[in-house]
């Protein structure tokens, strides 16, 4: 899809929730810088929020992939580590975020891992959401915490997106 300076963004959300699993997708970014590329999982419980980005890609960031997961997030709360938050943007040797990459996470009950081509790229067993949550892919700018505004058109590029439940996996 392409964005429009002038738009907020474009948004894809699965029907059905899901709960612990390997979700994974060959993606890259667009180029216009302050556009974030994205794929997650998102929940939203009695005003709290269940979230895992498997990754937040901007081109003006292009080696700095954010893997994030958050729940039973208060909107007054700070992003800082903690019990609530967790954030990593490991160094990846010659990453590019507008090259072709497979990203994944594995979500299970006590761990949430994010691999990018195949190697581990970070893990917490302290933020691990525990309620089922939706699949979502966007593109969008955000404009409160971008580091620079979009003057062209964007595109999220996805090639494809496999989700493998953890029940079927263990069978």
């Amino acid at each position: 899809h392409r964005l429009k300076p002038s738009m907020n963004g474009a948004e894809l959300k699965w029907k059905e929730p899901v709960l612990y699993g390997t979700l994974s997708a060959r993606i890259k970014s667009g180029t216009a810088r302050g556009v974030l590329s994205t794929l997650f999982f998102y929940g939203w419980f009695e005003g709290r929020v269940h979230e895992i980005d498997v990754i937040e890609l901007f081109p003006d960031q292009a080696d700095a992939p954010n893997l994030t997961s958050y729940m039973e997030w208060a909107e007054s709360d700070e992003y800082k580590p903690g019990p609530h938050y967790f954030h990593a943007q490991p160094p990846l040797p010659d990453f590019d975020c507008r090259d072709w990459h497979v990203y994944a996470v594995r979500w299970e009950p006590k761990k949430v891992t994010w691999l990018v081509d195949g190697k581990e790229a970070a893990s917490t067993d302290r933020v691990v959401p525990f309620k089922p949550i939706h699949i979502m892919l966007n593109s969008w700018h955000p404009d409160t915490w971008a580091k620079a505004v979009p003057t062209e058109d964007s595109e999220e590029w996805v090639d494809w997106v496999s989700w493998e439940d953890l029940k079927s996996v263990a069978s």
